[in-house]
């Protein structure tokens, strides 16, 4: 049982960890999935004037801000929705911002479609997550540059000779090839603008706000995203204002706006690299506390539900030997013969002793272990009210240390003990004379329990041998200290008294 629950909180933990994740997506209803993604893609086509741009020596680069709008609802809502975006004019703006490169463009279009979708399904899609985890999107920005390179090396330039032959109705006044090392300048490029923008989007799908509107569950280990974003970018300008005045100050060249221009592109796209996975770490390092804190809550229910069950199964184990012991001493006192009648009284008071094992697990605070420090005297007192009284005065010394003992070894020592002190009062309490019985329990080693019974009656007679007697009480104490707690038992006897040295 404890193994099945300690399992099921083991993968209340997992599934708690996992949940955030699986449940990531927008619940936003499939209309409004449709309309937000054809709205994103005229804006993405209307917006591509407002490019920024930025001129590092004779290369230009562009960074497409409104191709944000297209992979939001691709990222969000899956590739089906970031090729319907594309379609409704994401991936149309080629044709207006490059209009010159005629029939490579449908190139650039399908590229840009292929794009949008592939965010899409590796964000959402079936991609094995236990494996790829939160590298799905770099790895799906890696196929999409490598998509790039293949297409611009190796099919721009045929598409681009078809404007000759075939002008393009929608521009006449096109090229019919680029050099190759155009064209890798336009995969580095794109490769940058992408890298731009799949950062940018994945930043902003963390931020709660973004996510409202996006339909996404926002969780508590999301809520500083945003403040961890502002706080990224504005140390990102800090550091290019200061790397701005030392080119000033420094490289007296007319080309310094291109070190400028580089250099801010750079430090802008690593902070918002660095934004993302300190977002990453911090939603990772609080999605954890809070499933722990769950499991831990669960656990301590589980906790609770077993003591009640424990409690409750002690209870009704006390309360039947309490019944078992009230018919044999009905029964007891049924016969005449003294010889049944001291059997009978002698089981009654060892199934009294296992009761007295469950009254205490009952009572205490921990249910799997007892304090014999308290129980050995609770004992004594038991086996001595099962004698009738005697002329003689009997007293108890105890020297316990405080050892607690599980149920598997407290019920066979309470049942030896109880042999033990029930001898004690059959042959050392004789008339007239006072007795003493005293009782030790300590702990030598770690591991090791040493647990010892004096008494200052007559010994045993001479000649005593516990491998021949007949004494069932002496024989069934021996055999549970070596089968039961894996221990020996010692007898010394003399004229003093008698004493048992109990060690496992």
């Amino acid at each position: 049982m404890d193994v099945n629950r300690g399992n099921h909180v083991l993968e209340h933990l997992r599934t708690s960890l996992q949940s955030s994740v699986i449940a990531d997506r927008s619940r936003a209803p499939r209309w409004y999935k449709i309309v937000f993604s054809v709205v994103s893609g005229i804006l993405g086509l209307f917006l591509y004037r407002f490019s920024l741009s930025f001129l590092v020596e004779t290369v230009v680069i562009s960074i497409t801000w409104a191709q944000l709008f297209p992979i939001l609802s691709s990222i969000a809502f899956g590739p089906a929705y970031g090729f319907l975006a594309g379609i409704s004019g994401g991936a149309w703006f080629p044709f207006l911002l490059w209009a010159n490169n005629g029939w490579a463009n449908v190139l650039t279009f399908v590229l840009a479609l292929s794009t949008y979708t592939l965010f899409g399904w590796a964000r959402n899609g079936r991609i094995p997550r236990a494996v790829f985890g939160p590298a799905r999107l770099p790895l799906a920005l890696a196929l999409a540059i490598g998509l790039h390179w293949v297409g611009f090396t190796f099919f721009f330039n045929p598409l681009l000779s078809l404007n000759p032959t075939f002008p393009p109705f929608w521009y006449f006044s096109t090229i019919s090839s680029l050099p190759p090392e155009i064209l890798f300048n336009f995969v580095i490029k794109d490769g940058f603008n992408l890298a731009f923008l799949v950062t940018s989007s994945s930043i902003l799908l963390r931020i709660p706000t973004v996510r409202r509107i996006f339909h996404m569950k926002n969780y508590r280990y999301n809520q500083y995203n945003r403040t961890i974003a502002i706080i990224s970018l504005g140390v990102g300008i800090v550091i290019w204002s200061g790397y701005y005045l030392l080119v000033k100050l420094l490289i007296h060249s007319h080309n310094d706006g291109s070190y400028i221009s580089l250099g801010f592109l750079i430090i802008v796209l690593g902070s918002l690299l660095a934004a993302r996975v300190i977002i990453f770490s911090q939603e990772n390092q609080n999605k954890t506390s809070l499933a722990l804190r769950r499991s831990e809550n669960r656990l301590q229910e589980l906790v609770q539900e077993k003591n009640v069950l424990l409690r409750e199964l002690y209870h009704r184990t006390k309360n039947n030997m309490q019944t078992i012991s009230s018919l044999l001493s009905l029964k007891a006192g049924e016969k005449d013969s003294p010889e049944i009648q001291a059997l009978l009284i002698d089981v009654n008071t060892m199934i009294q002793s296992m009761s007295l094992v469950h009254t205490h697990l009952y009572e205490s605070r921990n249910l799997a272990y007892i304090d014999m420090e308290n129980f050995i005297p609770d004992l004594a007192s038991l086996v001595q009210r099962s004698f009738p009284p005697n002329t003689s005065f009997v007293e108890f010394e105890f020297f316990l240390e405080p050892v607690r003992l599980s149920i598997e070894s407290a019920m066979p020592c309470a049942m030896v003990l109880n042999e033990l002190i029930t001898n004690s009062f059959k042959y050392a309490v004789l008339p007239g004379r006072n007795t003493r019985i005293s009782l030790g329990l300590s702990q030598p080693e770690p591991e090791r329990i040493l647990l010892s019974l004096k008494d200052n009656g007559p010994g045993l007679p001479e000649g005593f041998d516990l491998g021949t007697t007949k004494t069932f009480g002496l024989i069934t104490a021996q055999s549970m200290v070596e089968s039961q707690l894996g221990g020996s038992m010692e007898i010394t006897s003399s004229p003093q008294g008698l004493e048992y040295t109990i060690l496992w």
